[in-house]
């Protein structure tokens, strides 16, 4: 391990300095940097970086008296692409005892672990890479998700996928989060983790440290002493933390990417703040003068005044006023926005017609193109989260077993089912899909009779109400067919048709 990153492990305040020293790093600040924004266009808190770029577009934009518009894309797309919870998996202890089964159901329970793992997917989705902290906390298992703006891991040499220790920030105030803007310019914006007021936690597989800032200078780890834990001894044997990546990692500890999503959605309020300014215009007309005196003073004009323009002179030939409305390019700007939208979508793997779904039918097929690429990148995240449950169910144990009596056994295992997306199909349609896979021997009736009717739960109950629907249809047959009456025949034409002829007379 190289020099910076050793662990003291006789010198806890070592330790903490370097923690401390890694965090503050000009790579580590850049980094947080990037998330922070990331997760303020999440989170809607747009406004301010909107300003921004249009300061940087415009020489005079307080001139303009521009009305700012902007778009949450970025969530928007983040939860198309996050689906692997939108239905709640099915979770259950395996070769445990009841015992275990029961701790767990309490857990999730207390932990709505639902819901927090739906968030997580998201948050992985947003930030490519972040951790989920198991927790003691008011006597049960919690479960933190911690994003890169808060935390830094320091990377393992021999594996720097792997980390050998993180650290992570908290800060209490009443101030909003956004303030801390980091738009890469660490040098007019304040970093808030270099207030004395930030909280910071250090974690390897021996120590857990809790510190602040020293007052004399910021730069040294100032030791929350806790009597309970007079060693800063870990008391799990291992880091507490659940890595979740959006991929496989190769490079680095974190996956890379992501920032082009903020970047077009930061494009596409400018030019729907432009679209405002653009309609505003049009709506209105400008008063123009030609001819007026250097120095004259500039007209105001309503619609109850009269504008007498003086007859032309010699030196007032040419004089004018009056009335013109900007040829705005409307209609061009909006399908660029329109497009840009599709492009964002494209490069997402998602459906380009996204946005502008509807509940028509030609819209329906573009919801069926919608779900089933959602449906591959549920297939392709799948492997990836039941590691991630795995990982959670391993220190979930190691965590309460060190805080309770009552064990979970190490024999036990997790089972997790996600369930598959589904096609939006209409009726019609999924009459014809299923027609189709019976056709082919790809499904029986029995698989189709206990989709349509979920109240059959088992292929015996299925089967029987098939035998019952087949006696049925037969005995509707019996019904629908009419008894033949007796034909009365013609006297004479049945003498003349049975009459037999001379040859056979005998």
């Amino acid at each position: 391990m190289p020099e910076f990153f050793k662990v003291a492990q006789d010198n806890v305040q070592v330790q903490a300095n370097r923690a401390l020293s890694f965090f503050d790093m000009a790579p580590s600040k850049l980094k947080r940097q990037r998330f922070q924004k990331r997760l303020d266009f999440y989170h809607g808190i747009q406004e301010q970086y909107l300003k921004e770029d249009i300061t940087k577009n415009y020489k005079h934009p307080d001139r303009l008296n521009l009305q700012l518009e902007y778009d949450n894309i970025t969530k928007f797309l983040t939860k198309e692409l996050a689906a692997v919870y939108n239905e709640a998996p099915i979770r259950k202890v395996e070769e445990g005892t009841e015992q275990d089964q029961e701790i767990f159901d309490h857990i999730w329970d207390r932990s709505q672990i639902d819901l927090m793992m739906q968030e997580a997917n998201r948050m992985t989705k947003l930030c490519k890479t972040v951790i989920i902290k198991v927790s003691w906390r008011d006597e049960t298992i919690q479960y933190d998700i911690i994003t890169p703006n808060l935390f830094e891991a320091l990377p393992m040499v021999d594996d720097q996928t792997k980390a050998d220790a993180f650290i992570y920030a908290s800060i209490y105030d009443t101030e909003n989060d956004s303030e801390y803007l980091n738009n890469d310019r660490t040098k007019t914006k304040e970093d808030k983790f270099d207030s004395q007021d930030a909280i910071f936690y250090y974690w390897t597989n021996e120590n857990f440290i809790g510190f602040k800032r020293d007052v004399r200078g910021g730069k040294k780890a100032r030791i929350s002493f806790n009597d309970k834990n007079e060693d800063f001894v870990n008391p799990y044997g291992l880091k507490p933390f659940v890595v979740m990546r959006d991929e496989f990692p190769t490079t680095g500890f974190y996956i890379q990417g992501g920032d082009e999503l903020i970047n077009k959605n930061g494009i596409i309020n400018q030019k729907l703040t432009e679209k405002n300014y653009l309609t505003k215009q049009q709506s209105f007309s400008n008063l123009v003068r030609k001819g007026a005196p250097s120095g004259a003073a500039g007209l105001i004009s309503d619609p109850s005044m009269t504008l007498d323009v003086p007859a032309d002179t010699e030196m007032s030939k040419g004089n004018d006023i009056k009335y013109i409305t900007p040829d705005a390019k409307i209609e061009e700007l909006t399908k660029d926005i329109e497009g840009k939208k599709r492009q964002v979508a494209i490069d997402a793997k998602l459906n380009p017609d996204i946005f502008t779904a509807s509940a028509e039918r030609s819209s329906a097929q573009s919801l069926q193109l919608q779900n089933a690429q959602q449906a591959q990148i549920v297939k392709a995240d799948k492997p990836f989260y039941m590691e991630y449950e795995q990982n959670l169910f391993d220190i979930t144990r190691i965590v309460w077993n060190t805080h309770n009596n009552k064990k979970i056994s190490d024999k036990a295992t997790l089972f997790v089912d996600y369930k598959d997306s589904e096609m939006i199909m209409t009726v019609k349609e999924e009459d014809e899909h299923m027609i189709i896979l019976d056709t082919n021997n790809l499904i029986s009736k029995v698989d189709w009779i206990m989709k349509i009717n979920p109240d059959l739960n088992t292929r015996e109950a299925a089967m029987q109400r098939l035998i019952e629907i087949s006696e049925e249809k037969a005995d509707l047959m019996k019904l629908m067919i009419p008894t033949m009456p007796e034909m009365e025949l013609d006297n004479d034409a049945d003498t003349e048709a049975t009459k037999p002829t001379d040859s056979k007379v005998k």
